[in-house]
């Protein structure tokens, strides 16, 4: 192969990674190969095909951030309701820290759980700095520190919009410190923050500081520490902010450059009448009326909505080949949201590949609505067309949208017709 053909064939597998098919992201590692390496480029496509480990890449310095303010994440990233947990990243002097250093793509239906996040300038949990981009669907838990400012459990500046997202993060820095977000000059939705925050001074429980922006349906729970400018819901604001609150009580603070002051009775179910007024508490919020879902607040139906345990199946660990056999699943639904096949709640063959069952039988949908609560016994015919060892994985999906639940995982032994 002469330099021009190797050439042709290197600039076609990034242009295929950049604009065609989605690549698939199934460890710390690969993720980490964004904006690194050839075929991975920052303007790609991604989503992830499973949970992930981040505590492999958790010494010295941790995970590099993907992307900074030189080098902007333009692609999208599709969590798929997937889980990365235990993402350390330790670089106290370095700015644009976060999973994703910028953002001008998109980011959604992504959980991290347990990260300890440690940056300069432009500091948060998922996005250092998001600079026009879109997050959505997105939820977090941890800590993040900054030893300068802006700041915040999920992004440090927000120039974008996010929405649909929480944050249970306890955050710690100087200057523009939010729960949610540390600096805003884009769009903030329906979101909540919980986590303790404290910063010398604009700190607030859901935003540091609100330049320019917008602040719409959200609210923060958690105890709010500053020295100047500090407000339970924003510590400083020149914006637009509706239909948002903050609990006085948990949050220590009386004061709040915009929003709305309620005690933890007035925002916990049964919640107030003049509390989350106008909010959609069919569609997007959820009534926590258990109170062991979000302590009583609400919570939002995209985040927690869809999850199944398995109960049983009768797939025995030897199988004839060519012979059919009716596999059934049980699964429980233990989301708070019905399985619909008219909504696309199925049971699929994960990775939409099965060496057992035919390519027409990797769904598996239900014959009525399964509200949550309740169990389904999914039926799925196969029939082994080769002898071998094989591994058949089942999860449910949300058809076109993510995968979610336990996934049913077992080896089977394919031997001579009976």
């Amino acid at each position: 192969m002469n330099r021009i053909t190797f050439f042709l064939f290197f600039m076609a597998g990034i242009l295929w990674n950049t604009f065609g098919q989605p690549i698939p992201i199934s460890s710390i590692e690969e993720l980490q190969k964004i904006g690194t390496e050839s075929n991975y480029p920052i303007s790609g496509n991604y989503f992830l095909t499973k949970d992930i480990d981040a505590s492999e890449i958790s010494a010295n310095e941790g995970f590099t951030p993907i992307g900074n303010s030189l080098n902007v994440f333009t692609g999208s990233l599709d969590g798929q309701g997937h889980t990365i947990k235990g993402l350390t990243i330790n670089r106290p002097f370095t700015d644009d820290v976060g999973l994703f250093g910028a953002i001008s793509g998109t980011i959604k239906n992504l959980t991290l759980l347990d990260v300890s996040i440690t940056g300069a300038g432009n500091c948060g949990g998922l996005v250092g700095w998001n600079k026009g981009g879109t997050i959505s669907n997105c939820s977090i838990t941890g800590n993040v520190y900054s030893n300068y400012s802006l700041a915040g459990g999920m992004v440090g500046n927000n120039e974008g919009t996010v929405s649909y997202c929480s944050a249970v993060v306890e955050v710690n820095a100087g200057e523009f410190v939010g729960g949610l977000v540390g600096y805003n000059n884009g769009t903030i939705s329906n979101t909540y923050s919980r986590g303790i925050v404290t910063g010398v001074g604009d700190v607030g429980g859901l935003v540091g500081t609100n330049e320019e922006g917008f602040i719409v349906n959200s609210y923060s729970t958690g105890l709010v520490i500053g020295q100047q400018y500090t407000g339970g819901l924003i510590g400083w604001n020149n914006g637009t902010v509706s239909g948002s609150y903050w609990d006085i009580n948990t949050s220590g603070q009386n004061e709040s450059d915009g929003g709305e002051g309620r005690t933890t009775g007035d925002m916990t179910y049964p919640y107030s009448s003049n509390t989350f007024v106008n909010w959609d508490f069919v569609e997007t919020w959820g009534e926590d009326g258990g109170y062991n879902y979000n302590n009583g607040y609400p919570f939002l139906r995209e985040l927690a909505q869809y999850d199944a345990e398995i109960i049983s199946c009768n797939l025995p660990s030897g199988l004839p080949v060519h012979q059919p056999f009716t596999m059934t699943l049980q699964f429980r639904n233990t989301g708070i949201k019905k399985w619909s096949a008219t909504e696309g709640v199925l049971l699929g063959a994960v990775g939409n590949y099965d060496n057992l069952a035919p390519p027409e039988n990797w769904r598996s949908s239900p014959d009525f609505d399964v509200f949550p609560g309740g169990i389904y016994n999914y039926t799925i015919e196969l029939n082994p067309q080769q002898e071998g060892t094989f591994v058949t994985e089942w999860q449910m999906l949300k058809e076109g949208e993510f995968w979610f639940g336990e996934i049913f995982s077992q080896e089977v032994e394919v031997g001579g017709p009976i």
